[in-house]
């Protein structure tokens, strides 16, 4: 019978990118209200740039934040021949054969990332970072999977 194990968001952690993308949102635009509230001919075109580079990363990582916790479909999906892993942006298919390692990179405050090398079809190895935040099962539920799977793999943990 083939295997099939999806990895989604539980509540908590719906919860928890709800909370920061409110807290990011909301902090950003207090700034940019008090930016605009205090408008003055005296002001430099060098702050009102230096605003905007602050405030364009805190409305991404509000956006970011609240696009995850409102995505519907399964994050990771697992089966017997890879995993494929849905990201905001982009979905992507990994195959079991091709994994070189998965290194466990940071779990700490309910956050946690699984980095992965894999050798693409051009034979040059590639890295990328999976978020394992908010997830069940969780990051060490894959890493046993992948040990299944995928025996060569090198597993490492920092």
């Amino acid at each position: 019978m083939p295997t099939r194990i999806t990895y989604a968001l539980n509540a908590g952690g719906r919860v928890r990118y709800v909370f920061f993308g409110l807290l990011w949102g909301g902090g950003g635009s207090l700034i940019l209200y008090a930016l605009l509230c205090t408008v003055r001919s005296d002001r430099t075109w060098l702050e009102y740039a230096f605003a905007l580079t602050v405030l364009v990363p805190i409305f991404f990582f509000s956006a970011n934040s609240l696009l995850k916790a409102f995505q519907s479909n399964p994050q990771i999906v697992l089966t017997d021949t890879g995993f494929t892993y849905s990201g905001i942006f982009q979905m992507r298919t990994f195959y079991w054969i091709n994994l070189v390692s998965v290194d466990y990179l940071y779990g700490r405050g309910g956050f946690s990332w699984v980095k992965i090398l894999v050798i693409s079809d051009s034979g040059k190895t590639r890295s990328f970072k999976l978020d394992f935040t908010g997830l069940y099962p969780d990051y060490m539920h894959f890493i046993k999977r992948v040990q299944t799977f995928s025996p060569s793999a090198v597993i490492k943990f920092y």
